[in-house]
């Protein structure tokens, strides 16, 4: 305990009248030392992945985010947008994701659509139109096959469209009967610029089209490489370039340059977009992967990939799929660590390695979900990946060529309760402190690491792990623990970290899954900024399953403070979520009276709590920290 006389006591509201505060008593310490300003938040790590398919944001009628969803997702406005999404990468077909047009009027009983061009849809029987005509998912239909540019034997269709409506195939042979393409690329183009966010590209490494054009792992490399150049093509490319990209073994034309900007002309974006980040292939190291190979042969298609995608643009930075695990292997590598391999064979040619640190995960038999164990585990995850991101950059560091700068992108994270399909052991406050510690390492501790953009595991979607709960039968979303505590931290960019200093008691984690076993974790956790006018912001984590910690918080050279705002995001248990009527989790504010550079803040159990100062000062006499612009918190929506 330490001692701290003539300290102001100040609880924060949700406490006061809780039996288990102890006035007078001080378990921890936070100094935040204001004189000493450092870098500027790097807002590329506050990103989150839009899966394909599964979102559900996207109103086709109304060509932009459907209003269920909107106030949410500008509620944060993720400054990454990571498209499409894991494992779907090397599922998808980024050119099914742009539009056919219809070339007559078709009724919705009609039994033929005839389309302006043929589509060389060789395989696949569904499609949906889009647009206006359309609804809000599109109007899905089936048909037969594809005979040049007239599909036949259509049925299902339940509206009338006009001509140049636009149509896509929803799923080849193949794919996933979930998969459809309503949100391809025209439609991540918009979102991004609707956001102010950049784009991350994944492009797909494992799977192709095979001769009767259905999606297959034996499709050529030479068609894959062909086929992510096209896509940089789309994106960044110029109608003026006439440059061909070259014809498959598969028979596949991929035209030239200017054809694919053309098609982008066409899709309503007249000018490149000018992507910067791609990555090639997801997590091709497991076997549940589709295309999954070993590491040596991931690396020498990865260097051809790049080499190909970079004459389409030099500008772009193009980034291999690596290990979370410095030391992993993959499925298929008995002997060789993956990442060492990849990064001995193919560094000279890349960017960035791309890592998904999900720990801890676990399988059943290794722990139950939901016991102190399994929650621990969640509290010391970060722990774990700050770790390994600092062994992998001693990795990129040491081998040659010694002095290229390849970054490290951490393109997924969150926790993996893999036996399970419940979102509420996906989904709730032990994860929202998870993602909140892991995000303090980044923003502490990321320019050190090469860290430079992080997208989380993911923004809106059906799946367990969605910041934002989509419900197909509804169209509403539910926003979950982590959506809040996402929120926290986005509001954040554009101020300056402050360096902090901890003292206080420690906790333990066993064993089990990807974790290893970890001691001396410290059970607060805190990052500080500041803003314009010298506007102070302590982010505190407590880590404790059960206990509230009272820290004496020391401003130092801070500003005196008068007005403040504290903000918890804290619950009944590490356990609670968002998935019933009635949310368990909701950030609670409430101004604070500060009036002293030293004061003692209780933080309740498995919380988050942002307390943000104004930095006037009773009598408005001291000079603000400097610090670029004011932070505002983004509205809750």
């Amino acid at each position: 305990m330490f001692s701290i006389p003539g300290v102001l006591l100040t609880l924060l509201w949700i406490l006061t009248s809780a039996p288990w505060c102890r006035a007078g008593v001080v378990d921890a310490e936070i100094r935040v030392h204001c004189g000493a300003v450092g870098a500027p938040v790097n807002g590329r790590l506050l990103g989150q992945n839009v899966p394909v398919s599964i979102s559900g944001l996207w109103d086709s009628a109304a060509d932009g985010i459907h209003s269920a969803s909107e106030a949410a997702v500008r509620g944060i406005r993720p400054s990454v947008l990571r498209f499409p999404g894991g494992s779907m990468a090397d599922l998808y077909l980024w050119e099914d994701g742009i539009s056919q047009r219809a070339r007559d009027t078709v009724g919705a009983g009609a039994s033929e659509i005839h389309l302006k061009e043929a589509p060389g849809w060789r395989s696949g029987n569904g499609a949906r139109f889009l647009g206006p005509s359309a609804g809000r998912y599109g109007d899905p239909f089936q048909f037969l096959r594809a005979d040049g540019q007239t599909l036949r034997w259509v049925r299902g269709m339940e509206r009338p469209h006009p001509p140049d409506a636009p149509v896509r195939l929803d799923r080849r042979n193949g794919q996933p009967d979930w998969l459809n393409n309503a949100l391809g690329s025209p439609e991540i183009i918009k979102l991004a610029e609707s956001l102010g966010s950049e784009l991350l590209l994944t492009v797909n490494f494992g799977t192709g089209i095979d001769g009767s054009g259905s999606l297959s792992v034996a499709a050529s490399l030479d068609q894959r490489v062909m086929r992510a150049a096209a896509w940089v093509a789309y994106m960044n490319g110029s109608v003026s370039d006439e440059r061909p990209i070259g014809i498959d073994p598969e028979g596949n034309d991929w035209r030239t340059v200017s054809h694919w900007a053309r098609q982008r002309v066409e899709e309503g974006r007249s000018a490149p977009v000018g992507v910067r980040h791609w990555e090639v292939g997801n997590e091709l190291f497991y076997a549940s992967e589709a295309g999954h190979t070993t590491a040596e042969e991931y690396a020498r298609g990865f260097v051809r990939f790049v080499r190909a995608m970079k004459a389409m643009d030099p500008s772009i930075k193009v980034g291999a799929a690596g290990m979370s695990d410095p030391a992993g292997r993959g499925d298929l590598d008995s002997l060789v660590p993956w990442n060492a391999t990849l990064i001995r064979l193919a560094k000279a040619d890349m960017d960035f390695l791309a890592v998904h640190p999900y720990y801890p995960s676990a399988l059943r038999s290794q722990i139950t979900y939901g016991g102190e164990d399994w929650f621990r585990g969640v509290m010391a995850g970060a722990s774990q990946a700050a770790a390994h991101l600092e062994g992998i950059r001693g990795e990129l560091d040491r081998t040659e060529p010694v002095g290229k700068g390849v970054e490290i992108v951490v393109s997924e994270y969150g926790i993996w309760p893999a036996d399970s399909r419940d979102a509420r052991d996906y989904s709730n406050l032990a994860r929202a402190a998870h993602d909140t510690d892991l995000l303090i390492q980044l923003l502490r501790a990321g320019e050190r690491w090469g860290v430079t953009l992080a997208t989380g595991w993911n923004l809106q979607s059906s799946t367990e792990t969605a910041l934002i709960r989509h419900d197909w039968t509804t169209g509403l979303g539910t926003r979950r623990p982590q959506y809040h505590a996402f929120q926290m931290l986005r509001g954040l960019d554009g101020s300056r970290l402050l360096p902090v200093s901890i003292q206080g008691p420690t906790f333990g984690s066993p064993k089990f899954g990807n974790l290893e076993a970890r001691s001396g974790i410290p059970v607060l956790e805190a990052a500080a900024f500041v803003g314009a006018q010298g506007r102070v912001s302590l982010l505190v984590l407590n880590r404790d399953l059960h206990n509230v910690v009272q820290a004496s918080v020391q401003l130092g050279e801070c500003p005196p403070h008068g007005p403040a705002s504290a903000r918890v995001l804290a619950g009944p248990a590490p356990s609670a979520h968002n998935e019933d009527p009635s949310p368990a989790v909701q950030p609670l504010s409430q101004p604070v009276s500060v009036s002293s550079r030293s004061m003692v803040l209780a933080f309740p159990p498995h919380s988050i709590t942002l307390l943000e100062l104004d930095g006037q000062g009773a009598g408005g006499t001291e000079r603000p920290i400097p610090a670029p612009r004011d932070i505002r918190n983004i509205d809750e929506g």
